[in-house]
């Protein structure tokens, strides 16, 4: 077989990746910090025929909310994950990762604590771009501290978070969007 393909490439019989102590508790805070993220992702859905009923909003309206967290995630990904690369590896990197992780605790709870339509739509912006900057520097820290041959497994693993994510879809029968709700 070509390259390192074959069979008898890989240790037979090792089913558990032989790892560092702090590269498994990087694995799972990074893992709890994406599945963090899915979680954001599956309530806003949720509770938005709430927020649409509370501040009196047009279905296009709440759609512009949920564009709004999904714009702060493209902007977290962009401006922290190019921050995140430009300080470093290692420690300093993980630095990129803690203001992501401040920007998601306190917009989730000021997002809890808004009162008015703007303030939800400022704080849905900036949690996303806590979410967001989470997500290249949680990657890029799984791959830099487990070895070569298992962080496959690591990134795999860290990436079970994201599966937790409901693939939604509209269902007519269900009241699909025009029912106010996704199924």
């Amino acid at each position: 077989m070509a390259g390192n393909v074959s069979p008898q490439a890989g240790p037979r019989g090792r089913y558990i990746p032989r790892g560092h102590a702090l590269s498994w508790w990087m694995l799972v805070v990074t893992t709890g910090a994406i599945l963090i993220t899915s979680i954001d992702r599956a309530i806003l859905p949720t509770v938005l025929p709430g927020i649409l009923k509370e501040f009196k909003l047009s279905e296009t309206a709440g759609g512009v909310l949920v564009g709004l967290s999904f714009a702060g995630t493209m902007t977290g990904g962009l401006v922290l994950g190019v921050f995140g690369d430009s300080l470093g590896k290692g420690v300093r990197r993980a630095y990129t990762w803690g203001v992501a992780v401040v920007i998601v605790v306190i917009s989730s709870i000021a997002t809890a604590l808004s009162r008015t339509l703007l303030q939800l739509q400022v704080l849905r912006f900036f949690m996303g771009v806590g979410t967001g900057g989470m997500e290249p520097v949680n990657v890029a820290m799984v791959g830099e501290w487990w070895q070569k041959e298992d962080r496959g497994f690591a990134v795999g693993t860290h990436h079970t978070g994201i599966s937790h994510r409901p693939v939604r879809r509209a269902r007519p029968d269900r009241g699909g969007p025009r029912g106010g709700h996704l199924a």
